[in-house]
């Protein structure tokens, strides 16, 4: 009771004096309180928007920063608007219906701490200011709405000397009365106004209702201690969303590279605890990448050339496994030490997704190509074909009309031989026209066989055969020009499936063309081989080769580079038919001054392998 009995001497001693002083100590100390009340208020709000919104900040992603902003300002009546500037200082997002106000966009200087009149309503602001990320230039703006509580506090001014004038008019008893009633309530009141500063959130305080002014005071505190167990619950839960993203973000010092801080989102991508961490390096989860290599990157932002730094790597896993990420990476200057701030994308599912497409892309040529390859071996074998064909229903014509009248000229010119006395001179044009008789009948049966080269009846047959006989042949000729004939034939060759004849006239054909390539004491080499389910035959000579425009031309009809005397350009091209017929293929390979080689492929006999 020593305070009423204090307040009563007050009253009674100084009067009106004391009121006014209660009525400006008290007010000034309540405009204090409430002021306070409202910045430290406003900054756990305040911190709660920027967890919020920092990630979307960082994103670009205006419409959901927007959104965050509009759902915060809706639930706190305090704040009457909320606005942030991204990291070139520039509007980011705002709260206001319509065009930002330009009272706000004009100032200089809109940080913290700032009381303004906002046009045109002429609501009283305190304006407060915050960083998104300590050292950068995104912040947080609110407004926290004074109107309300300037009036209240008006109010209470008017209240407290009306009371002083009702304590100096009636007395001490009702000084006395009046303790009782307001003293104990501002007393306990104070006390969990103090405990509340001290950031002790004790229970609700209980006040007599019949002390109105008190309990409208006690009622207010009560509320404050509401929305601020709100704001921390929700802190709480936004800090526990951005620490499960996936996404890792990283803190770190500017010169030792020694990670100060990483989200949860790294801690469990990586698979390290955070004490852990807080040993390792930037450097030490980056093991493709060379500290020369590193410093190199981040040079452009030491110097200030660049504001951030975008690139790809791999980071490696306290279980060594590694996976390919996105890196986005900023300098802090301002920071003491300056520090860089980094964020993560794990972008192994692109990854995988870029090697699938070109994988898919590189089936997809491989089958063009082996498509195209195809197409062109079918369309020179239809073209060679048609060409066979043309030229074999010409040759067989040309054959049908020479050949009556070629057989009765030789047989006039032999009757004549036989039967006429003639002079030497006359005899031997005689025997001459007999010879060419003979030679054109041998070109017509060349043509004969060029129209017909696929008769004959198919059956199980040694190519060595073949080999022996034509070489048998050709042997004295070969004798005489000192040529000599190399044989390196396969043991235990396979048959195939064959027209002997043809299989021969083939042969013998390859035999005489490299016989007639061959220089006097030159070589030829037979060799045959085995080769997976073919038989190979290669017959190779030491002429003077052929050049590679004509090597496009030596299976066409004929094509010759002999003399008119020598050759047709038949024999070739008959070739090529027959070992197409027989499912085979045949191939030349030759250069100037090196000599030609012939190689005929052929299928082995399905009915298995037979000794020779």
């Amino acid at each position: 009771m020593k305070l009423p009995f204090q307040i009563m001497l007050y009253f009674a001693g100084f009067g009106l004096l004391f009121g006014l002083l209660s009525v400006f100590g008290t007010g000034r100390t309540l405009e204090t309180f409430i002021t306070d009340r409202e910045l430290k208020q406003g900054s756990l709000i305040s911190q709660i928007i920027v967890k919020s919104i920092s990630r979307d900040t960082i994103n670009g992603d205006i419409i959901p920063a927007r959104d965050t902003l509009k759902s915060l300002v809706d639930k706190h009546d305090l704040i009457h608007y909320a606005f942030i500037t991204d990291f070139d200082g520039r509007l980011f997002a705002h709260t206001f219906p319509g065009q930002f106000p330009a009272q706000l966009a004009e100032l200089k200087d809109i940080s913290g701490g700032r009381y303004l009149t906002l046009a045109p309503q002429g609501i009283k602001i305190l304006q407060d200011s915050y960083p998104l990320i300590p050292g950068m230039e995104a912040r947080l703006n609110v407004g926290l709405n004074q109107t309300g509580n300037l009036s209240f506090i008006k109010n209470v001014k008017t209240r407290i000397v009306e009371i002083s004038a009702v304590v100096a008019l009636f007395g001490l008893a009702i000084a006395y009365v009046f303790c009782r009633r307001i003293c104990r309530p501002l007393e306990k009141l104070t006390n969990h106004i103090r405990a509340y500063g001290r950031g002790e959130l004790q229970e609700k305080v209980t006040i007599d209702k019949r002390t109105l002014e008190v309990s409208q005071l006690a009622n207010e505190f009560n509320q404050m201690i509401d929305q601020r167990g709100k704001a921390e619950e929700l802190s709480l839960r936004l800090g526990r969303i951005m620490d499960q993203s996936f996404n890792e973000i990283f803190i770190f010092d500017a010169e030792t590279y020694r990670f100060i801080q990483v989200n949860q989102g790294a801690l469990n991508n990586l698979g390290y605890s955070m004490e852990e961490m807080t040993h390792l390096t930037a450097q030490g989860i980056k093991p493709k990448v060379t500290p020369e290599q590193f410093d190199n990157m981040v040079e452009p932002l030491r110097t200030g050339e660049k504001q951030m730094i975008v690139f790809e790597t791999v980071h490696k896993r306290k279980d060594s496994t590694m996976y390919p990420v996105e890196v986005r990476l900023q300098l802090m200057h301002d920071e003491n030490p300056p520090i860089f701030v980094a964020v993560i994308q794990d972008i192994t599912l692109r990854k995988k997704a870029e090697q699938e497409l070109e994988n898919h892309r590189n089936h997809l040529e491989h089958l063009v190509n082996e498509r195209t390859a195809e197409l062109k071996e079918t369309s020179e074998q239809l073209l060679h074909s048609e060409k066979l064909a043309a030229t074999g229903k010409l040759a067989a014509s040309f054959a049908h009309e020479f050949n009556n009248p070629l057989y009765g000229v030789t047989n006039v010119l032999e009757e004549v031989k036989d039967g006429v006395t003639m002079d030497t001179d006359y005899q031997n044009l005689v025997d001459i026209g007999i010879k060419e008789s003979h030679r054109m009948a041998g070109l017509i049966r060349n043509l004969q066989d060029f129209h017909r080269p696929t008769s004959g009846m198919l059956m199980p047959f040694n190519i060595h055969e073949a080999i022996n006989d034509m070489t048998l042949l050709l042997g004295k000729k070969l004798s005489q020009r000192n040529i000599d004939l190399e044989m390196n034939l396969a043991d235990d060759m396979p048959k195939i499936a064959a027209v002997p004849d043809q299989i021969k006239q083939v042969v013998l054909n390859i035999l005489q063309n490299a016989e007639e390539a061959t220089p006097d004491r030159g070589t030829i080499t037979v060799s045959t081989e085995v080769r997976d389910s073919t038989i190979k035959l290669h017959i190779r000579d030491t002429g003077p080769g052929i050049s590679p425009e004509n090597i496009k031309k030596v299976f066409d009809p004929f094509f010759t580079t002999k003399s008119a005397v020598k050759g047709t350009g038949l024999g070739l091209s008959i070739s090529y038919g027959i070992i197409k017929t027989h499912g085979g293929n045949i191939d030349i390979q030759s250069a100037p001054g090196e000599g030609t080689t012939m190689s005929i492929t052929l299928p082995i006999y399905r009915n298995g392998h037979e000794d020779t």
